[in-house]
């Protein structure tokens, strides 16, 4: 009698297991999927991902920078000296030369080195439909000693099924926007193979 109940736990058990592709986002992880784009948010459709952007943003002509990488790039309105306060980028990469763990390996060690980023640990996380990511946070500081400006930057790195890599930086800073570049990373949405 008591095997029925058993049987019947380990049935479920086995059939919630299948229905998870793997995309279950945990609860700790540092950087999530956003439920919704926030309103108002203009929302771009890169073909490998889509991205959303506050409306404040300009978003500039793509750019193919090699044969396999192409880049589209928002900022915010240039401030007095010329500059913006922040903004995104985002890498499409037809066929990566590293993986998304040693991409952001190399990130991290670039941040470190040009932006006085501090010392950099890429996060493995979880993303819907992506083959792997890994996640950056620091913050990058730029300019000459006594005018440097701080920028609160987060970096997300997804390997695709379809053999692509993502590589989506935003920033501010404006320090009343800090949370701004990581919801952009949250608004990623892996369009192929979905």
């Amino acid at each position: 009698m008591l095997r029925i109940p058993v049987t019947i736990a380990v049935l479920a058990l086995l059939l919630a297991s299948c229905g998870s592709d793997g995309g279950d986002v945990p609860s700790d992880q540092p950087v999530k999927p956003l439920s919704a784009t926030p309103s108002g948010w203009d929302t771009t459709d890169l073909d490998a991902v889509t991205v959303a952007t506050p409306p404040e943003w300009t978003k500039l002509e793509t750019q193919q920078l090699s044969k396999t990488l192409e880049s589209t790039t928002w900022r915010s309105a240039a401030l007095p000296d010329g500059t913006s306060a922040s903004g995104a980028e985002v890498r499409v990469i037809s066929t990566p030369q590293q993986s998304a763990k040693r991409a952001a390996r190399a990130l991290a060690i670039d941040a470190t080195a040009q932006l006085q980023g501090g010392s950099i640990e890429p996060v493995k996380v979880t993303w819907p439909d992506a083959k792997s990511a890994y996640f950056l946070s620091y913050t990058a500081k730029t300019g000459k000693p006594g005018e440097e400006k701080s920028f609160a930057t987060r970096t997300l790195v997804l390997d695709l099924e379809d053999g692509r890599q993502v590589q989506v930086t935003a920033l501010s800073g404006d320090p009343a926007t800090t949370k701004v570049p990581a919801q952009v990373l949250g608004t990623v949405t892996v369009t192929t193979g979905s």
